[in-house]
Parts: C-alpha cells; structure tokens; sequence
C-alpha cells in the first residue's frame, strides 16, 4: 500500500510479575492432579492493561 504518511514505529517490553506463576498440574506425594484452571469460566477475560511511556 502507497501512502504519502511518514512510516509509524512503536518499542514494546515487558515483564512478568515474579508473583504470577502456573505451577505444575501434579504434586503432593501421589502425584494427584492440582490446578485451579478447571475453575476458571470458559469466558473468562484477562484484565485490562495499561500501557505508559518509559
């Protein structure tokens, strides 16, 4: 596509918060099955985020 606009560029990083972590579906001394993901509605949405300049 021709456009007679100046070409756009954006940066992008992040990082993820060491207290958000998916542990392993096992565990304990028998191995059993352990995670909360099967309690999580099917249309569960993810919060909005917020984007800032550095």
């Amino acid at each position: 596509m021709l456009s007679d606009h100046d070409p756009l560029t954006a940066g992008f990083s992040w990082t993820r918060d060491s207290a958000f972590q998916l542990s392993d579906q096992f565990g304990g001394p028998h191995g059993d099955y352990s995670n909360d993901v099967d309690s999580v509605p099917a249309a569960a949405r993810a919060p909005p985020a917020a984007l800032r300049p550095p």
